[in-house]
């Protein structure tokens, strides 16, 4: 079996709450720690101020194992998620020689002039792993304590990806035992959700279907296996969509991406 690694996802950042940006990060997030088994429970978004930060940080270090920030580690006035981690942590913040240097040759290559505002950015909490950006001035932090696993990355997608592949992915899927999350989605047309239910609700597996249901009358059947090894997941889900077309017949139009508009 897989270990259990409950995760918890926290975006920062007043525009995100405003609903002027679409929290892509999050997704981005949730989707690479579900490809690699760990179990995304919980996504929080928080604006700016320290109070809200500080109850999210609260909160997630007192109910998952894996949290994943992303936001408010630039170097402006209201970038303040690294001091409220250091506070929370009880850490003094030292400069990183290596960060800085990274720093200062990312503003050469773009032949800009650095600030003393710049240069804080290479400061880092103590006793804690910094995740090296190489496309970014904002470095990620990485804590682990009590059994948990802390990332800190920063709120530009590019660089929060490009830290996800680096370090957050590789290092937690040694931790997962290299189990998986796979999924299928049954795309199902000429069902209410209640009778659909009615009608598969004795087939094995059907704990592991997800009734998903859209306003065109169409119903996703979102299968979810998980196992410490794939090939068994994609088998397990294989053979549960053949129990599920096998009752509906030609009322399942279709998997994954297929349309019923594609379809016609």
């Amino acid at each position: 079996m897989t270990k259990c690694l409950p995760a918890e996802i926290v975006t920062i950042g007043d525009e995100v709450l405003s609903g002027r940006t679409v929290n892509t990060n999050a997704s981005h997030i949730a989707r690479a720690l579900d490809d690699i088994g760990v179990d995304v429970r919980w996504v929080t978004v928080c604006g700016d101020s320290r109070s809200d930060i500080d109850h999210a940080f609260r909160s997630a270090w007192g109910r998952a194992r894996v949290i994943v920030t992303t936001g408010g580690l630039g170097p402006t006035h209201d970038d303040i998620t690294t001091k409220a981690f250091a506070d929370y942590f009880g850490r003094e913040f030292e400069r990183s020689a290596d960060v800085l240097r990274n720093i200062e040759r990312l503003f050469a290559e773009r032949g800009r002039e650095m600030t003393d505002r710049n240069r804080s950015q290479a400061d880092v909490p103590a006793d804690t792993e910094v995740l090296m950006n190489h496309v970014g001035t904002a470095p990620g932090i990485y804590l682990r304590e009590d059994d948990r696993h802390w990332f800190m990355l920063p709120g530009v997608p590019r660089e929060m990806r490009y830290l996800m592949e680096q370090y957050v992915v590789p290092r937690l899927s040694s931790l997962t035992g290299g189990g998986a999350i796979v999924r299928r989605d049954v795309h199902v047309i000429g069902w209410p959700e209640s009778n659909l239910m009615d009608e598969v609700q004795d087939l094995p597996g059907i704990e592991s279907v997800a009734f998903l249901p859209d306003e065109r009358g169409e119903i996703t059947l979102r299968i979810s296996v998980r196992d410490v090894e794939r090939e068994n997941a994609e088998r397990r889900v294989h053979e549960i969509q053949s129990q599920l077309s096998g009752r509906l017949g030609d009322d399942v139009f279709g998997v994954d991406d297929v349309t019923v508009e594609g379809v016609v």
